[in-house]
């Protein structure tokens, strides 16, 4: 009776232990690798926006003004979902972008203009399309509308 009694602790105790395991994993939900059964994050969390990071040479085209060449560098922002554009327009303006699956939205105001657009990659490349427009005109009755193609260095 007492070698019975014994066993069923015995064999109680390690399913406990084994069950009370840490799983380790991406447990941040807004991970494009988030595994719900996870109960230890491990650092491998990855993140849609991870994709736009880099440094990009840009060929744009506007509507009102001359094409133009310029660089711009976009970094993870402040939230899983965003980025940051440094060199926007090639006026130095930082734009902050949500990101969702392979698409970029963004509105925002820098250096008095208003820059609202969308954003896709394509392969290596971003593509932007947006307007811009001063911000004491704005809403404007004729933005300034223009594309960039961006290609990863």
């Amino acid at each position: 009776m007492n070698f019975r009694f014994l066993f069923v602790l015995l064999v109680s105790m390690i399913i406990l232990t084994f069950s009370s395991c840490k799983k380790e994993g991406c447990t941040n939900p807004n991970a494009q690798n988030y595994n719900a059964d996870a109960t230890e994050d491990d650092g491998t969390c990855t993140f849609a926006r991870d994709a736009f990071i880099g440094n990009y040479s840009v060929s744009q085209t506007c509507v009102f003004e001359n094409d133009t060449t310029f660089q711009i560098k976009v970094e993870a922002g402040p939230n899983d979902n965003e980025i940051v554009i440094s060199n926007f327009f090639g006026w130095n303006a930082n734009i902050r972008a949500t990101v969702k699956d392979n698409e970029i939205t963004f509105k925002e105001e820098q250096l008095e203009t208003i820059f609202e657009g969308t954003g896709y990659l394509s392969g290596q490349n971003l593509i932007l399309n947006f307007k811009a427009c001063e911000s004491v005109y704005y809403p404007c009755s004729e933005p300034e509308s223009c594309t960039s193609n961006c290609i990863r260095n």
